[in-house]
């Protein structure tokens, strides 16, 4: 996908804790641009001193603070948690606010400086809406308008560039039809704009957006529009992203909606769907080189060996390269569902035909399908999976071994 909107204070979008810890979802990605995140250097030269008060900003300049501001941004906190880590997260964001807030307050703050600090306060506040701070989606509104009005022509214009993004972000807060509607404003820029690299970034970061909601068929129809907005532009790179939007969108639809899988096993026989009809059955997209997938492996096991007898089963979809270590992967872990694989090399991995039909852009991607045929969860790992077979097949005979 194109390039993410970026800056020197970039936007945390979410999975913090994935961010600096690998705590969060796990997912292993094909390459592709990054969401925009906090940068960090090395765990040497961040790690934040045990004595020093990272948060204690500067009675200096503006330039002093500012710097102190980008240290505070790279610094890795030496946390073990994920709870730790949010909560040192959020407080440096309302340090930050306060410090940009010094700066922007400083009549000795030169045009460029104050800028960067109008930009910093604005993705902090951002970065509070998405860490569930209440009101913290209005007030980084207020917090852009207030802005607008600097005396300053480089403040006011960055708050106009900015009220873009904000409006993308705080959409999570909008009702149904006015995130309609502002997906509509920003496909219709891009058209009109002639698909230029900032009418991209806004609607590639819309999509993203939408892309997190509960509700995910919104998301589904903005793909759809999009990909057939990037056909209209005559460029084969955009006119490549519109196929592989067609598949996310796909995808997206799937909930409450028939799963139609079709390939062939890994014994090199056509796959059988109608004959799942019936079951509860988890479509799981994976690889032996995936560590979260290698990960989840002994909870999927333990409940296929409670479950199966009650109607349950799993069909692995493997992106895997490598025929050999598939096999012998599979023989030693003593997995015992359907594998689809392919042998045509050029159909392997994150070609697979059914990652390319369904957009998969991360695995372990676990979809749940019920008795018939409908997908019912979008994310059946840990305790959801749990969840979801007690609601579907009832309890199990005894509660699923957490290990193997």
């Amino acid at each position: 996908m194109p390039g993410k909107l970026q800056s020197k204070f970039g936007l945390c979008v979410g999975l913090i804790a994935g961010m600096w810890l690998g705590m969060a979802h796990g997912q292993d990605e094909p390459k592709k641009p990054a969401k925009p995140a906090l940068k960090i250097k090395s765990e040497a030269s961040t790690k934040v001193e045990e004595t020093a008060d990272p948060f204690a900003i500067p009675d200096g300049t503006p330039e002093e603070i500012l710097e102190f501001m980008e240290e505070l941004q790279e610094n890795r906190p030496n946390v073990k948690t994920r709870e730790e880590l949010i909560a040192y997260f959020t407080k440096a964001q309302s340090v930050l606010i306060e410090a940009a807030s010094r700066i922007l307050k400083n009549p000795k703050a030169d045009a460029e400086v104050a800028s960067e600090a109008a930009e910093a306060t604005i993705q902090a506040h951002l970065n509070l809406m998405r860490l569930g701070q209440e009101g913290a989606g209005k007030k980084v509104k207020e917090v852009v308008e207030e802005l607008e009005k600097d005396s300053r022509e480089e403040v006011a214009k960055l708050a106009r560039e900015q009220k873009t993004v904000v409006e993308i972000f705080t959409a999570v807060e909008l009702e149904t039809a006015e995130q309609k509607a502002l997906g509509e404003r920003l496909l219709k820029g891009l058209t009109e704009s002639k698909f230029s690299r900032k009418s991209l970034q806004y609607a590639f970061t819309y999509a993203d957006v939408l892309e997190g909601l509960e509700d995910t068929q919104l998301a589904g129809t903005y793909y759809t529009e999009l990909s057939a907005a990037l056909k209209t532009s005559k460029r084969p790179e955009l006119i490549e992203q519109a196929q592989k939007l067609e598949g996310i969108a796909r995808r997206l639809q799937l909930p409450g909606n028939v799963m139609e899988i079709q390939g062939n096993t890994l014994e090199g026989k056509p796959f059988d769907w109608a004959s799942y009809r019936g079951k509860v059955v988890l479509v799981d997209f994976w690889a032996t080189w995936c560590g979260p997938c290698i990960q989840e492996l002994p909870n999927v096991l333990a409940h296929y060996r409670e479950y199966h007898e009650k109607g349950f089963d799993v069909v692995g979809i493997s992106l895997d390269n490598e025929r050999e270590a598939l096999e012998g992967f599979i023989a030693k872990r003593e997995i015992p569902w359907t594998q689809l694989f392919e042998t045509n090399k050029e159909k392997q991995g994150w070609s697979h035909p059914l990652a390319v039909f369904y957009g998969v852009m991360g695995i372990p991607t676990a979809i749940l399908v019920d008795q018939e045929g409908k997908v019912v969860s979008m994310n059946a790992r840990g305790p959801e999976l749990a969840e979801q077979l007690e609601k579907l097949l009832g309890p199990p005979a005894k509660k699923p071994a957490k290990d193997e």
